[in-house]
This record gives C-alpha cells, structure tokens and sequence, in this order.
C-alpha cells in the first residue's frame, strides 16, 4: 500500500521554519481501504451473531409459549400476559399444537410461526395491544409476506431487520385502524 505524502507549510513567513507546522495528507483512496476493511468484518461478524441471538429468542419464546418450558426466562410476561398471547394465537389460528410441531419444523414455516409469536408478544407488551383483538390472520399474514419482500430486496438483511420491519408495519396498521376508527 503506497501512500502519498505531501507537506504544507503554514505561518506567515514561509520560509521562517519556526513558524510552519507540517500536515500529512494521505491518500484518500488508502485511507479509506483502511477503515472499511475492519468495519466491514465487524460488522459482518456482529450481524451473524446478532441472527444466531435472534434465533435463540424466537425458539426459547416459541417453546415458552407452546410446551410450557424454555432455556430463557420471560420474567416481564405473567401467566395472564401468556395466556392471553394463547387465546390470541388461538384465534387467528396460529397456535401450534404439539403434534403439529414436527411438521412445521419439517417444512420451512418454522420460523415464520416464531416471528408471528414474537409480534404478537411485542405487540401485547405494548400501547397496540387493543390492535390484536382486531386484527385477522389474512391481514397479519399479509403484512408478514409484505414485510418479508421488502426485506429480502435488501442485497443483505438480518432476521432482525425482518423482525423489526414487521412490528413497525403492524404498529402503523394499528394507528390507521385507530385513526379511522374514532
């Protein structure tokens, strides 16, 4: 890697060497290759541990939610907060049975089911949790695919992009609902 150097003397005596400080202008081009090759592993690194992380939180909840039992603790949800997250899964018609989970883990939908599960979750634990009686699984599911297309156009994306994305869009549904509602 070459670099160019070049020196600029400042004061008001050009030639007074007391009076001139010397400032090193590198090459753009160096520079830049300089940064971006650690920031571009980093962040590859970070995003592939921020995926794994991910996918450990939707399994823990999904087993949470479905068996009863997980490796992680949801210590802010209560019996009531999961009970109530059951029914709503229950009526849209997403609940997974036991017997049912084989085959869902067979196919790919495995974790689409545990992104539904986990927007369900956000959305409870938050101010849009009245948009839940309200919503229909045509219209989850509809904002489900719409985010996934929308994501996957992205030349790279995280399942917490598709996460995010996907709660974002529900709340906006949910403040039109309630914004043509009143």
């Amino acid at each position: 890697m070459t670099t160019n150097i070049s020196y600029i003397r400042s004061g008001k005596n050009q030639n007074d060497a007391s009076r001139y400080s010397i400032v090193k202008l590198y090459n753009e081009q160096a520079l830049e290759q300089a940064e971006e090759q650690p920031n571009e592993q980093a962040h590859k690194q970070a995003s592939e541990q921020t995926d794994e992380h991910i996918i450990i939180k939707l399994n823990s909840f999904f087993n949470y939610i479905n068996k009863g039992k997980s490796n992680e603790t949801f210590e802010n949800l209560t019996n009531e907060d999961k009970h109530f997250i059951e029914t709503t899964l229950l009526k849209l018609g997403l609940y997974v049975k036991n017997d049912t989970i084989e085959i869902i883990e067979a196919s790919d939908r495995l974790l689409e089911f545990q992104i539904y599960y986990w927007a369900i979750k956000e959305l409870h634990m938050s101010p849009y949790k009245e948009y839940l009686s309200r919503v229909t699984r045509e219209k989850l599911m509809l904002i489900y695919h719409n985010s996934k297309k929308y994501i996957c156009k992205k030349e790279t994306y995280t399942i917490r992009d598709l996460l995010n994305y996907f709660i974002k869009s529900l709340q906006y549904e949910a403040e039109e609902v309630f914004k043509y509602a009143t």
